[in-house]
């Protein structure tokens, strides 16, 4: 008896930001690291956290989709090419039909990458180590690092994208968007 809304990313471009979460960023309860101390190459073909676990959440999503009264999918990659536009079918299928296009346009504008990123440098919360970046003069240690889509091709060799790529055609639904 619940509606759910599924936010996904392209699987490529959720590895390589994992792996910067978990190198750089990853702090437990406590605030204490504990990172991923292999190269992102390594991160490639990691089993347990790595990219099969990835595809295999994709799956058991895809599969159980009927499961609530109602199941949205969200894109990144359409949130950022039509942020208004995405965040309008987000509250509508919430069951909020009213709300006045200037608040989506404020919420769109509040949300911004480019907001997000400086409320995380000039970090407002200071209390929230959360959202602090893991070494301020690291810049792939933000939490708002680069919201690139396809990014993955800047740090990926052209091996390890075809390896994801084959993966991706021999396991991910064409449900996501992603196997093209």
């Amino acid at each position: 008896d619940c509606k759910v809304i599924l936010l996904v990313r392209d699987p490529r471009d959720i590895l390589v930001s994992s792996y910067f979460q978990k190198t750089t960023r990853n702090f437990d309860t406590l605030g204490q690291k504990n990172p991923f101390t292999g190269g992102l190459s390594d991160y490639v073909y990691e089993e347990i956290g790595g990219f099969d676990t990835i595809l295999r959440f994709y799956h058991i999503w895809e599969k159980n989709r009927q499961i609530p009264e109602d199941f949205l999918l969200v894109r990144y990659e359409d949130i950022h090419q039509n942020t208004y536009k995405e965040l309008r079918k987000i509250i509508e299928f919430t069951g909020f039909h009213e709300v006045r296009n200037e608040i989506l346009m404020e919420a769109v504008e509040f949300a911004s990458f480019a907001n997000m990123h400086k409320m995380e440098t000039t970090n407002p919360t200071k209390r929230n180590y959360r959202l602090k970046p893991g070494n301020i003069d690291n810049r792939e240690s933000y939490k708002t690092r680069r919201g690139k889509i396809g990014g993955f091709y800047d740090y990926l060799t052209e091996d390890e994208i075809e390896y994801l790529n084959r993966k991706m055609r021999n396991s991910l639904s064409n449900f996501f968007g992603y196997n093209s």
